[in-house]
Order: structure tokens, then C-alpha cells, then sequence
């Protein structure tokens, strides 16, 4: 939904390839070790694949999370996934680490200060702040979007291929060594490809073949608000009706620690360029009423600041076939919101 590559959600190696090529890379990069860590929001049947993965990769660290709320991994729970840990390590003994840390055959190089954060993977956001959003535009006028997207995009390819890839940045003095390709994601938007020595620059990120069947339908035609003193109360209304797959995207776990169906991501952009909401429902219980295909799911949130607003509203199935629509707001003194087409 972020970046629009068809990473599916249900498949956990999707997301783990994509954080794993950054730990290994950087360890290969440096003569380190890497390792992963495990907390309290990760889904619980996903954690024990995460960990043997990493163990198949080569990772030598692994840590659980202690403390503070949703984020901290039950003692008895710390203990299931250690075992299940030592179990598979006292099966799978024989790791050539080496060789394992040196296993990516392409690097894919990202700018200075960019990273996975902002990443909507169908598990929830990955760790990112307002003033990055990725509407926002680099010295080149190009979107971080655009940029992370490029560098999604790559990613996707080779995973789809089956061929390993470690992330890196592009640090100056530590070039990338040792991988047949190099590719430079750049912050103009275009990509350069280094491989046998020749160079070939790319007007735009290479994109995989789309996944076939309809992606799921997806409008927005409901947004009303309420005057509450100088702000506006507003309530946006999405229909989404599923095709080929079922529709699934979650904010992370409620307050009960059960990961809810949002189905659709709210975001909203403005009215100043570093202004950024993601627009999670109060517990993390979304509003959706579902009626066989079809769903209706509703966003509640404030405007109290006049000028324009983005609305970005997002859906995607469990292949990885997205749907997005814009809206755009207009709140002006009074208050009087202003819905612009």
C-alpha cells in the first residue's frame, strides 16, 4: 500500500528478507555479527518463523523484549520461543557463518538517512515520524516515497526471483564489495545498476510482472464534519469489496493484544508540509462493518488548523494487490470544511 509493490502479507519472509538484508548487509560490510530481537506486539505464531529464519541466515544474537506494556515479550512466552530456538539450533548445528553472512548475491544501496521506516507491510508501520513522511520531497523534488518505493521495488524483484540481496547505504569510503550487482537507488529517482563492470542507469525502479485477478474495489464517497468549537470533528466512510483475496491490514494488537482487521489504512497529509497522521482508531479497534464481500470501515479524527489536507485511504489483499484513493480537505476559520474534488 506504501511503497506499490505486492509483498503478501501472509507470507512472513516478505517482510523478514527485507529487514534481514539490512542486518546482514551491514554486517558484512563492517567484519560484525547480527542478530534480531523479538517484542511483545509481534504476532506470536509469526515470531518462532522469524527466529529460525534469522538462525538459518546466519543471525548469532537473538533478544526478547522486557518491558514496557504491548512491547514486552511474557516471561513464559520468552521461554516457549528460546527453546523452540534451541530446538531447531540442536537440528540445524552445522552453520558455515562465513559463508552465510557472505550469501547475498546483489546489494541494494539506499541514500544517507534513508530507511524502512514508514513501511506498511500488512503487519502494521514500522517505526517513522511525522516530519519524514513520505509526501515529503528531497533536494532533487522528488518524494521519499518515490525513493523508497524504488529501492521496494528492487527488493521485490530479486525476492521474486530467489536471489538473495543485502541493504546497505551508500556510505562514502565503504563501498559495497563482493556482490555480483550493485544497485544505487538515487535520490533523483532513477536507478543505477553496476554488474561485469558496466554501468546502466535506469529511469525508474524495475517492477515484477503483476500479480493476476482483480485487487480489491476501494471508494471513499461519505466524509462529513461537525463543528466542535474552533475544529472540525470529521468522519470519512470507505466501502471495500474483495475479489480475488481477502483484504487484510492491521494497526498491531488492541489493547487486549488481538490483532484486528482494518482492512483500510487512513493517513492524512497537512496542512504544513511536515504534518503527518496516521490515523489509528481509538485502541486500535477499528470501525468495520462487514457484510460477506463487502465492508465498510469509518475514521474518526480532528481537524483543528485551517488550510489543506491529503487524505490518503488504502487497501490491499493478501497477494499483495493494492488500492489506493486521495482526498483532499479544506478547513477554513469559521471552522468550514470544505470536501474538494
Amino acid at each position: 500500500m506504501t511503497a506499490g509493490t505486492q509483498y503478501p502479507a501472509g507470507d512472513i519472509g516478505a517482510l523478514a528478507d527485507v529487514i534481514f538484508a539490512f542486518l546482514r548487509g551491514a554486517a558484512r560490510l563492517s567484519g560484525k555479527d547480527w542478530g534480531i530481537s523479538i517484542y511483545g506486539a509481534v504476532d506470536r505464531a509469526d515470531a518462532f518463523g522469524l527466529l529460525t529464519r534469522a538462525w538459518d541466515m546466519g543471525a548469532t544474537r537473538f533478544h526478547f523484549w522486557d518491558n514496557y506494556q504491548l512491547a514486552a515479550v511474557s516471561f513464559s512466552e520468552y521461554l516457549t520461543l528460546a527453546r523452540h530456538l534451541q530446538n531447531h539450533a540442536a537440528n540445524h548445528p552445522q552453520r558455515d557463518l562465513e559463508k552465510l553472512k557472505q550469501a547475498a548475491e546483489v546489494a541494494i544501496t539506499l541514500p544517507p538517512g534513508y530507511d524502512l521506516g514508514h513501511t506498511q507491510m500488512g503487519l502494521g508501520n514500522l517505526w517513522g515520524i511525522a516530519e519524514l513522511n513520505l509526501e515529503r520531497r528531497n533536494d532533487s523534488g522528488i518524494t521519499y516515497r518515490e525513493v523508497m518505493s524504488s529501492f521496494h521495488l528492487e527488493a521485490e524483484r530479486y525476492q521474486s526471483q530467489g536471489i538473495p540481496f543485502d541493504a546497505l547505504w551508500e556510505l562514502p569510503g565503504l563501498p559495497p564489495r563482493g556482490y555480483r550487482e550493485v544497485v544505487h537507488i538515487r535520490e533523483d529517482g532513477r536507478v543505477l545498476v553496476e554488474a561485469g563492470g558496466q554501468q546502466q542507469l535506469l529511469s525508474e525502479a524495475r517492477r515484477i510482472a503483476p500479480k493476476p485477478g482483480d485487487a480489491p474495489q476501494l471508494s471513499v464517497d461519505d466524509i462529513r464534519g461537525v463543528v466542535a468549537g474552533t475544529a472540525i470533528q470529521v468522519t470519512a466512510v470507505a466501502h471495500v469489496r474483495e475479489t480475488a483475496a481477502p483484504v487484510y491490514y492491521t494497526h498491531g494488537t488492541d489493547d487486549k493484544g488481538i490483532y484486528q482487521n482494518a482492512m483500510v489504512l487512513w493517513e492524512l497529509y497537512g496542512p504544513n508540509e511536515e504534518d503527518y497522521r496516521a490515523l489509528s482508531p481509538g485502541g486500535m479497534k477499528p470501525v468495520v462493518r462487514r457484510n460477506g464481500a463487502e465492508a465498510e470501515i469509518e475514521a474518526a479524527f480532528r481537524l483543528d488548523r485551517p488550510g489543506r489536507y491529503r487524505l490518503r485511504v488504502a487497501t490491499v489483499d493478501t497477494v499483495g494487490r493494492r488500492q489506493v484513493l486521495w482526498k483532499t480537505l479544506e478547513l477554513s476559520p469559521g471552522p468550514v470544511l470544505k470536501v474538494l474534488p
